[in-house]
């Protein structure tokens, strides 16, 4: 194990290394993806004297690093086999779960990790870290404030508290911490961005965009700020640039987890992409998800996906029972309030941990799913009589993947009912909140593709942006072979 004096004297560059004392998480990759590359430096990067591991760790680390997760997995379990309380074993482990995305199982292993040595400010960091993106804030500020206790020069642990606060609606305390973190390590480029976000969110957009600056003159490919850099010309009216700023974006994050080219087709370049980037919609409804019953009912912002389908199931189907229902995009529960009732069995699927946090608690739904819906109905094996999206569509663009989908999990005469926003003119149109609409037309060409009879296509008022209607339209489809319902 490496001694904490060598950790001390190490450059900055050497001390995110291969071992669970010195293992650091950055929150612009924490950001980019709820799970994803743990960061950490090669081996190639690290001076050997620094390294405390044995062989067969060391191996494991390559594959970890080359992306053979199975055989690193095989390799650090060997490892605990032979010894049990192996700190780093423990730790890689923990980070690989994460990386593959099995919180749970990264929180087990990290806690085993930091019981055998509880005195390190980077354990502690890092299982905030995964506290955090489980959506579990005070217990990742508890940790984080741990590591300020045993290091309070740890500018990470600073800028991670931040973040937490943040998320908890306490800006000003962010603020602070932010501060605190570039005060401690002014190249602490999380921590300049995210005290940028504290300035956007407060719309002092100019003091976010010297932030942002700062961010690219140290980082010139920093995606997401970029991202909100073209946000910022955009908002301006200044076209140009900020297409030169989201065209930059591409070049350096060419995954697009910003949605990045959804803004280039709404101005007009590129090409429509399929559907928001899935990290898009995670993080946005992180950020929404507490409020959201409350946000959706004002005035100037109410949304009426549900009360629409629950109208339109009053009026046409009149009583029901016993049916298998799933509801797609469940979000925070609001159409299975409605749905219970009627349903035998109901499932809600839905992307967002924290939107899920919210639905059960209204303890409507027989079994919850956190799934991307179409990975959802491409792996179910149940049979539905009545599939809702309300306000779900909308994120999809191409719809025959996801017609076609519902269509394979339909039971005969089964319903598919759902709202999108309404497009006049274009097959698939990208709209000003990067949402897709739709032209009547096509839904009617996609849903013939996909072996389902349209029942309905209103004309609806979708929602209210700013206190404006935004049209759409409320849609019913059936499978061939009707049954009563």
């Amino acid at each position: 194990m490496l001694p904490e004096s060598l950790l001390q004297n190490a450059r900055p560059g050497q001390q995110r290394i291969l071992s669970a004392i010195a293992w650091e998480q950055t929150e612009t990759r924490i950001e980019a993806k709820s799970y994803g590359k743990i960061g950490y430096s090669k081996i190639s990067e690290i001076s050997n004297p620094l390294i405390a591991m044995d062989k067969l760790l060391k191996k494991a680390v390559h594959k970890h690093e080359a992306g053979h997760y199975a055989a690193a997995e095989e390799l650090y379990k060997k490892i605990l086999r032979k010894s049990p309380e192996h700190v780093d074993g423990n730790y890689m482990l923990g980070t690989l779960y994460a990386e593959t995305g099995r919180l749970q199982s990264a929180l087990k292993i990290m806690r085993q990790a930091l019981a055998l040595k509880p005195d390190s400010p980077y354990i502690q960091n890092n299982l905030g870290n995964i506290y955090r993106l489980l959506h579990q804030y005070p217990e990742a500020a508890q940790c984080y404030e741990r590591a300020l206790q045993l290091q309070p020069a740890m500018a990470q642990a600073a800028n991670n508290l931040g973040v937490v606060v943040k998320a908890q609606g306490d800006d000003t305390a962010a603020e602070q911490l932010f501060r605190r973190a570039l005060a401690l390590d002014r190249a602490l480029v999380d921590a300049s961005y995210n005290l940028g976000n504290v300035f956007w969110d407060r719309d002092e957009r100019q003091q976010a965009l010297e932030y942002y600056r700062e961010v690219l003159a140290a980082q010139p490919c920093h995606g997401r700020a970029l991202d909100r850099v073209g946000d910022y010309w955009l908002a301006t009216g200044d076209r140009e640039q900020a297409l030169a700023c989201f065209r930059k974006y591409l070049e350096c994050a060419p995954q697009d987890e910003c949605g990045v080219a959804l803004k280039m087709a709404y101005l007009g370049h590129g090409v429509v992409p399929a559907r928001q980037p899935e990290q898009l919609v995670l993080e946005t409804y992180a950020r929404k998800a507490a409020q959201w019953d409350s946000d959706v009912v004002r005035p100037d912002m109410r949304f009426l996906g549900p009360e629409l389908l629950r109208n339109y199931m009053q009026q046409e189907f009149g009583t029901f029972s016993g049916l298998r229902v799933l509801d797609l995009g469940c979000g925070t529960g609001l159409c299975g309030e409605f749905l219970r009732a009627g349903a035998q069995r109901l499932v809600g699927v839905d992307l967002s941990p924290a939107m899920l946090a919210q639905a059960r608690s209204k303890a409507c739904y027989d079994e919850l799913v956190c799934a991307d819906v179409e990975q959802y109905l491409r792996q179910c094996t149940q049979v539905f009589d009545l599939v809702t999206a309300s306000g779900v569509v909308i994120f999809f663009g191409e719809l025959a993947p996801l017609f076609g989908a519902v269509a394979g999990i339909l039971a005969p005469g089964g319903h598919f009912l759902f709202t999108v926003y309404q497009s006049a003119e274009q097959p698939i149109q990208v709209r000003g909140n990067y949402h897709f609409a739709h032209h009547a037309d096509y839904l009617r060409n996609r849903a013939a593709q996909a072996g389902l009879a349209v029942l309905a296509l209103q004309s609806i008022v979708h929602e209210y942006e700013g206190g404006v209607a935004q049209p759409g339209y409320l849609v019913c489809l059936r499978t061939a072979t009707p049954v009563s319902v």
